[in-house]
């Protein structure tokens, strides 16, 4: 998918054949207190630390970060939207009101369905920060995150 983004952004064909080939038939290792790992085949993503990787991530996920730019869902300070927030691969969403973060969470999953990724649940968290200022039903969530859905449950008073 990536490679099919940069075609369609009209890069360079030298460009786009260097980059393609950086990608095909990667492996890597992991070092660790001085010891490397066996080595292991790289079938998705880009390289780690690698040096287009960042720019090469930005492209991959511009579409998704825009989504959420344009929609009215989430958290704002004022009239700035910021109910998503992101570095590197990692996307902070924010909502105060559990519909519209699990509109958010839905929109992620069904990006990383069209673009044939798989969103890690390990990784994927509701932190719930109390705002003493807004006198709100106290909830608790729980995200539920498989390959095939995404849910958020809410239950008040628990």
């Amino acid at each position: 998918m990536l490679m099919r983004k940069l075609f369609l952004l009209d890069i360079d064909p030298a460009t786009w054949s260097i980059i393609d080939e950086l990608h095909k038939n990667t492996s890597c290792s992991i070092k660790w207190k001085n010891q490397l790992s066996q080595e292991f085949k790289v079938y998705q993503g880009v390289k780690q630390g690698g040096l287009l990787s960042a720019d090469l991530y930005k492209l991959y996920i511009e579409d998704l970060l825009s989504l959420y730019e344009n929609s009215t869902l989430g958290c704002k300070i004022g009239n700035i939207n910021i109910n998503a927030v992101a570095c590197a691969d990692d996307i902070a969403l924010l909502s105060d009101n559990p519909y519209d973060l699990q509109i958010l969470v839905n929109h992620a999953l069904q990006y990383s369905q069209l673009h044939y990724y798989t969103l890690q649940p390990q990784k994927s968290v509701v932190i719930q920060v109390e705002n003493k200022a807004k006198k709100t039903a106290n909830h608790n969530w729980i995200l539920i995150l498989t390959t095939k859905k995404c849910q958020i449950w809410t239950n008040p008073h628990i």
